[in-house]
């Protein structure tokens, strides 16, 4: 009798702790932004689906650095966890410590800002044609191509053709390290791309005047009326 008192003990135990942590650690999370669902957590892997902006989706647990597992649509994958937050963060003192403890992790890890800090390393490096040398000089595709391949990003190398990498988004969408494309005087065709570094601002290697690799605000008005689209890569 005792040892059936020990066993359904145990077994009520282990029952509880389950029910307490899926109660803790299952979250329900809002995007604030299109983002990519992805087989793994890596920008380099397989996009799975495209999740749309303020939609509520679900994850428990299994956190791996900035990317949080969760299943959408009968699809099970990875998103980056700067493009998501907490539907309620004051849902329980738990959610409030995972809160802080993402954020944190988000202001000092942030991927987009490595990229950023990166970039602004190499301002002033002479602009040539066809070139990728972030300190011999490079074209504004070189440029971009250089710095994401610095953290195993692999983006096509002309400007034109890294406008078909990653994800489309609309402009009042524009996070830090979304790349920003550009027209030349009016046309049609993509012509320039830089990196967006928040404020309206966006890093770019440019041929004008020799500037080199330069910072530029989106409300200048060659870029203004040039500006063609935008996508997200992270």
């Amino acid at each position: 009798m005792n040892v059936l008192k020990r066993t359904l003990f145990i077994f009520v135990f282990l029952f509880l702790i389950l029910i307490f942590k899926k109660n803790i650690w299952c979250q329900e999370f809002i995007t604030t932004a299109n983002l990519n669902l992805r087989e793994k957590p890596t920008t380099k892997s397989k996009i799975l689906v495209t999740i749309s902006k303020d939609v509520i989706i679900k994850s428990c647990g299994n956190e791996k650095l900035n990317w949080v597992k969760i299943k959408y649509n009968k699809k099970t994958g990875y998103v980056y966890r700067n493009y998501i937050k907490l539907k309620n963060k004051n849902k329980n003192i738990f959610s409030q410590v995972q809160v802080y403890a993402c954020e944190n992790n988000d202001i000092n890890n942030n991927k987009s800002n490595e990229i950023i800090d990166y970039a602004k390393k190499y301002i002033g490096t002479c602009y040539k044609y066809g070139g990728t040398s972030l300190t011999n000089g490079c074209d504004c595709s070189g440029f971009v191509y250089s710095v994401m391949k610095n953290f195993n990003i692999n983006l096509n190398r002309t400007s034109s053709l890294q406008s078909l990498n990653g994800t489309l988004i609309d402009r009042s969408q524009l996070q830090a390290g979304d790349l920003v494309f550009f027209s030349y005087c009016g046309s049609k065709n993509i012509h320039h791309v830089g990196i967006y570094i928040g404020e309206n601002n966006f890093i770019h290697s440019s041929s004008v005047n020799k500037k080199g690799v330069t910072i530029s605000s989106l409300s200048e008005k060659y870029y203004s009326n040039n500006y063609i689209t935008a996508r997200r890569i992270i």
